[in-house]
């Protein structure tokens, strides 16, 4: 199993008031670092904790996504953001993972109710031997809708052909037949 060690970085899982002594806590003098990699990043991304599902950081472009501020996240687990029918397979998931790996998709909920589908890729990281997982989040909801949509035209355009009462030939640009 592959993960990725910070032995820099004290981090205490139990007293963290807010998020900013999270962050301070987890990356200590390196915080400059983390913001630039992290906090500005344009993907949402989070840190969590696997044990609890806690959400241990989040970043701007999370909190602008989703909805909630970075307290409200602090104060929720991954599960808060996903639909019922979700939970035993993110319970699943988070048990068994290991290292680098895309999660697959995902349904999220954001704050206004709104259910987006995205596409998860998350990394397994261990903190002065504390298991965290740093997770990026790609939505994929328009990207779905277009595919539904193709698929439904595609559809009604064979659908059209098969039921047509005459004959009909489709040509292609190489004057081959195609249909």
């Amino acid at each position: 199993m592959h993960m990725r060690t910070f032995d820099f970085m004290r981090y205490n899982m139990k007293q963290k008031p807010n998020m900013q002594e999270s962050r301070k806590r987890l990356f200590g003098k390196d915080h400059e670092h983390y913001h630039l990699i992290f906090d500005d990043n344009p993907l949402p991304m989070w840190f969590f904790d696997p044990e609890t599902l806690k959400f241990l950081d989040v970043n701007k472009a999370a909190i602008k996504k989703y909805g909630y501020s970075s307290d409200e996240f602090f104060n929720m687990t991954i599960a808060d953001i996903r639909p019922p029918e979700d939970i035993g397979r993110l319970v699943e998931t988070v048990k068994t993972r290991q290292g680098l790996q895309n999660t697959g998709e995902w349904k999220h909920i954001l704050k206004d109710g709104t259910i987006i589908q995205v596409d998860i890729t998350s990394e397994m990281l261990l903190i002065n031997g504390k298991k965290i997982i740093l997770a990026a989040i790609h939505d994929i909801t328009r990207h779905k809708l277009t595919e539904n949509e193709l698929r439904d035209s595609l559809d009604r355009f064979h659908q059209t052909i098969e039921n047509m009462m005459e004959g009909y030939q489709i040509i292609g640009f190489d004057w081959r037949y195609l249909y």
